[in-house]
């Protein structure tokens, strides 16, 4: 089981020596269940000792994680942490030093869910509205390490693509008024653990090839500026109106369903432009 984050929009980042192509709906993060519990055990035992507890008061039940923490706790922890990774087991660790601790109870449950908090993973507010965050039940940790690998595809330019796409927006299980929300980056769309994406559901990544080759060709043709090209991006529509050709800032290279992109250029000393 894991939690999976993912992309919300399209990008295409152009570099010098390639092009980073980041569909929506691909895997950005994979949180296995592993993971997590591995997570929440340096929570306690690590990040709750006295000389750091000040970094992490946004936890849930903070004060109390703290009170239940202890010297001895932290150096199982540390031991745990020098073992090898194959043959650490966080089952019984947890089972060991975590639940005679006897506070887990009062973490309370995941927002919008009946799964205990300390099962889940505590997401950043940007993660829950820039992206979408899925649940999975019956993929492997193989399966899931491999979701979110970089695959490599060598056309007319050399190409990196995030390896597997949930094609969210024409998935009939989720409805018009939920999906609305995902795409609006105002919303906060917290997981549903009742609602889990089967691995089938998860696909190769594929590259819009018109807008590669417009990249491509825009390399080609124009004169390489490190500068300006580290800052090529999506420009995201953030108005009704959208973007247009003409939107200064901006010379276009390609334009994919509704959305141009381009090299942005500024300039540095106004009293050095022509009149």
């Amino acid at each position: 089981m894991a939690e999976i984050a993912l992309r919300t929009r399209t990008m295409y980042v152009a570099k010098e020596k390639y092009t980073a192509v980041k569909p929506a709906g691909t895997v950005i993060s994979v949180w296995t269940n592993r993971r997590i519990r591995e997570k929440w055990m340096e929570i306690f035992c690590c990040q709750s000792r006295p000389e750091k507890r000040d970094d992490y008061t946004h936890i849930p039940n903070w004060t109390n994680i703290c009170a239940a923490w202890s010297q001895s706790l932290f150096d199982n922890w540390m031991s745990y942490c020098r073992t090898k990774p194959k043959e650490r087991n966080p089952n019984n660790f947890w089972k060991d030093f975590i639940e005679p601790l006897d506070f887990l109870d009062a973490m309370g449950n995941a927002t919008e869910s009946t799964k205990p908090k300390y099962e889940t993973v505590i997401w950043a507010s940007g993660n829950l509205t820039r992206n979408f965050i899925v649940y999975n039940t019956d993929a492997t940790d193989a399966q899931l390490t491999a979701m979110a690998q970089t695959v490599e595809q060598i056309q007319n330019d050399r190409l990196f693509l995030r390896g597997t796409v949930y094609d969210y927006k024409n998935d009939i299980s989720i409805s018009a008024p939920t999906l609305a929300k995902i795409n609006d980056w105002e919303q906060t769309v917290y997981p549903k653990f009742d609602a889990p994406v089967t691995l089938n559901k998860f696909a190769n990544a594929n590259i819009n090839n018109d807008i590669a080759q417009a990249v491509t060709n825009y390399k080609i043709n124009n004169t390489w500026n490190m500068a300006a090209w580290a800052q090529l991006r999506q420009r995201e529509e953030t108005s009704e109106s959208g973007l247009t050709a003409n939107d200064s800032g901006y010379d276009v290279v390609g334009y994919d369903n509704g959305v141009y992109f381009g090299t942005r250029y500024e300039i540095l000393d106004k009293n050095e432009v022509n009149p």
